[in-house]
């Protein structure tokens, strides 16, 4: 990873956010993990294709509600991240 692969991609990211509010357009949880999370993941040195370093809907254990990222080192979970679509209240309990 570069500090140049993470300012593009977090540029990037700042163009979206900036595009879609001024349509007043709201985009899902999908794409908004699609097109916000994942490049800023991917540009950090994660392998997003590698389940070993980015499990998705991750579960601690069979019963607990997933998480939408686990980021892992050495095959254990060290960061967690939790995605919400974009414009959604983050104050919701969903």
């Amino acid at each position: 990873m570069s500090t140049f692969e993470l300012e593009d991609a977090l540029k990037q990211c700042v163009e979206r956010v900036a595009r879609f509010r001024r349509q007043h357009q709201r985009i899902g949880e999908q794409n908004t993990k699609a097109g916000l999370i994942e490049p800023v993941i991917g540009a950090l040195g994660w392998d997003l294709f590698d389940p070993d370093e980015v499990h998705r809907e991750y579960r601690r254990r069979g019963p607990d509600n997933p998480v939408d990222y686990a980021l892992l080192f050495l095959r254990t979970p060290r960061l967690f991240v939790e995605a919400k679509g974009l414009g959604e209240n983050l104050d919701d309990p969903r």
